[in-house]
């Protein structure tokens, strides 16, 4: 369960619906969110995003090698779309997140597993809560792509819908520093 540090707990429950999902590779940022005046309510909703340096993760098999004759797979979070609600002094936020996983030259079969976080930030990016989720995937039939569809809501107490904005949600893959790293490279 998230917990927020700032200023009552947060709660994360996940929702996970697996599903085939091959579309248009592109970012979309929340956008829409729910309520009586949605021009008004969306102006007050958390900001949520796909953190950039952790958009992307690689998986290489073991030994030295980092080329792509070494990578087992590829995974990237290509869109978050969802809604934002007011009731009882919380604001929820419900995100939808597909995971896209290409099959690497050096798989050598089964299923492939990664870690993704969702982290509840204020404005200035201090971390007030984070909780850490593997999703795994299987190649079907020898296919080149793998997918899922991650379903998730963020509650975050707040006093009103003005105060919603002192919050944002990040998601993104769990990485290494050598992850990180080459992934900044890029």
């Amino acid at each position: 369960m998230l917990r927020a540090a700032d200023p009552r707990p947060g709660r994360l429950s996940k929702k996970v619906r697996p599903g085939r999902w091959l579309a248009a590779l592109s970012v979309v940022v929340l956008a829409a969110c729910s309520g009586n005046d949605e021009a008004d309510v969306a102006e007050r909703c958390p900001r949520v995003a796909i953190v950039a340096d952790a958009a992307e993760a690689m998986q290489f098999r073991p030994g030295p090698g980092r080329d792509l004759t070494d990578m087992t797979s590829r995974a990237q979070i290509l869109t978050l779309t969802g809604q934002c609600a007011y009731d009882d002094g919380d604001v929820t936020i419900a995100v939808r997140m597909p995971i896209v996983v290409e099959r690497g030259p050096a798989f050598a079969g089964g299923e492939t597993t990664y870690t993704y976080f969702v982290a509840v930030a204020d404005r200035d990016l201090n971390v007030l809560a984070r909780e850490s989720y593997p999703v795994s995937l299987e190649f079907a039939g020898g296919a080149g792509f793998a997918a899922a569809v991650e379903d998730l809501e963020q509650v975050i107490p707040i006093a009103g819908p003005a105060d919603a904005l002192r919050y944002q949600v990040l998601i993104g893959f769990a990485l290494d520093r050598r992850q990180l790293l080459s992934n900044r490279g890029n």
